[in-house]
């Protein structure tokens, strides 16, 4: 029913909006789902590679596992959705509602996450290798042990977001503000940290080598243990 077109589908999930879709491993390479309604739909495994799904609702709906790879998510509401290990490698998800969406363990590589908000979403794990995330917003997301080490994050809000752990090698986080933030065992060796606002910021067990920190407020900071600190 689905491989008949949009229209048909959301014809009958208008219709019978109690039924809980099994997608189970489909094999929905390229199809185009533009605005599909397809919340609470249990995706799992599925291979979705290619597929236009630009304003597509998958609210609530299961895609852990799931190949999403190039596939076009622009303006799609992915919101409660669980991706826990999905590839998202290389898709567009511009605009797109993640909100407290599962991230878990997925992969990003290449993905351009520009202008998103992520609010309260899991990421803990993911990779993001090469991935575009100017301005896009973490606020009060769960990055712990993300790979962020070769992404673009020019501009990214991460106010009161979870950072324990995570991989920011290399980044330029000049003036950035991580006050009050979680940044405990995170990766910030050769990191440029000028002019950032560290305040009460825990950096404790953090990697700090050969990190820039001309300028920084790192006012009350916690800096036990951390990693050859090193001031310019």
């Amino acid at each position: 029913m689905l491989k008949q077109g949009t229209v048909i589908w959301n014809d009958w999930r208008s219709n019978y909006r109690i039924a809980l879709p099994d997608l189970i491993g489909a094999d929905i390479i390229g199809a185009n789902l533009l605005g599909a309604y397809l919340w609470r739909a249990d995706l799992s495994g599925a291979n979705l590679s290619r597929a236009n799904l630009t304003m597509v609702y998958l609210s609530k709906a299961n895609l852990r596992g799931a190949n999403l790879r190039e596939a076009n998510l622009r303006a799609a509401d992915v919101s409660n959705a669980d991706l826990r290990g999905a590839n998202l490698g290389n898709v567009d998800l511009r605009g797109a509602n993640l909100t407290e969406a599962n991230f878990s363990g997925a992969n990003f590589s290449e993905a351009n996450l520009s202008e998103t908000p992520f609010r309260g979403a899991d990421f803990s794990g993911a990779t993001f290798s090469e991935a575009n995330l100017c301005g896009a917003s973490f606020r009060e997301a769960n990055l712990s042990k993300a790979k962020l080490d070769n992404a673009d994050i020019t501009g990214a809000n991460f106010s009161e977001a979870n950072l324990s752990g995570a991989n920011l090698s290399g980044q330029d986080l000049s003036g950035a503000c991580f006050s009050k933030q979680n940044l405990s065992e995170a990766n910030l060796s050769e990191a440029n940290l000028s002019e950032a606002d560290l305040s009460e910021t825990d950096l404790s067990k953090a990697n700090l080598s050969k990190a820039n920190l001309d300028g920084a407020n790192l006012r009350g900071a916690n800096l036990s243990i951390s990693q050859r600190v090193r001031y310019w």
